[in-house]
């Protein structure tokens, strides 16, 4: 009789006990608990009685083994997969209901302007492969505060070309934010005189014109800022020259926090710089013998 009641207990704790396999996997090449995971710090969102709650980064590598709910789903930082997705250029996104892995706009992407309005979207993710952590972002407050409780950066931008997850509670159309040059760099821009780079600090490597005489290199990263996903990128005008010299000559302004590789050519010519993270436009001078290279370049207003 006891080992039939006790038999009784462990058949009704089991059944009780959710499915993990109903959980979404943020991060994992395949949706199945029954896997083994080679990371640490796994964040889980459960969804029970009505209501979401967050757990602390937890060090689980069996995912049959998590403790599960009703449902909910696993952020798993995962270096193995690549966020780099192909250029999204439609004004809006079509999002269905439940998880959606979109891509971020060509000219990146405002997440608070794009989805604060749109209170049927819970949670909007990206992952930062270099310091190994989630950012996330949710137009519900109750949500947002949760998220602020625990490790996740709080998201503020994307750049072009990345990947990212939103989930929501119905299809909606949601219209895109994008990131735009201020007004101030816009109108150099437009001189024919002048020509344009633009470097992300994700890539990690410079990238230089057509005729390899200049080249550009951003130091921010996207987590760049403690507890915060933001932009990377910067935008360098610079004066168009016509010259076969070999970039040798370096440059690097602390503020905005770039890297320049230059010909002779430009030494003493101006130039601009746009920087996304601090959404401010710059001008500067291509340092000489007889101009020493300034620490920061002065902003325009």
């Amino acid at each position: 009789m006891i080992k039939n009641l006790l038999l009784f207990f462990i058949f009704l704790a089991l059944s009780l006990r959710a499915d993990c396999n109903s959980y979404y996997l943020l991060g994992s090449l395949k949706q199945s608990s029954n896997q083994i995971v080679k990371t640490k710090e796994i964040i889980a969102w459960d969804y029970s009685n009505n209501k979401w709650s967050v757990s602390q980064p937890k060090n689980i590598s069996d995912l049959s083994k998590a403790d599960c709910k009703e449902k909910g789903y696993l952020l798993i930082n995962n270096n193995e997969i690549s966020y780099n997705v192909s250029e999204y250029s439609k004004n809006y996104y079509e999002v269905k209901k439940g998880w959606n892995f979109l891509s971020s706009h060509i000219n990146g992407i405002s997440i608070e302007e794009t989805f604060s309005g749109h209170k049927d979207v819970e949670f909007v993710y990206t992952y930062e492969p270099i310091s190994k952590v989630w950012a996330g972002y949710s137009p519900l407050k109750e949500l947002q505060n949760l998220i602020y409780t625990t490790k996740i950066l709080d998201l503020k931008n994307i750049e072009p070309r990345r990947g990212f997850y939103v989930y929501a509670r119905k299809d909606l159309k949601i219209d895109i934010k994008s990131l735009e040059i201020n007004d101030v760099c816009k109108n150099i821009m437009v001189n024919e005189k002048y020509a344009i780079l633009i470097n992300s600090g994700i890539s990690n490597t410079f990238t230089c014109n057509k005729e390899k005489t200049i080249g550009l290199k951003s130091r921010y990263t996207s987590h760049y800022k403690r507890g915060v996903y933001d932009e990377s990128r910067v935008a360098l005008i610079y004066p168009k020259l016509e010259t076969q010299t070999k970039r040798s000559y370096k440059y690097g302004p602390a503020d905005p926090k770039t890297q320049l590789e230059f010909t002779k050519e430009y030494e003493g010519m101006s130039f601009y710089m746009y920087s996304y993270y601090d959404k401010k436009c710059y001008k500067g001078v291509f340092p000489s013998i007889k101009i020493p290279p300034m620490a920061s370049l002065k902003e325009l207003k």
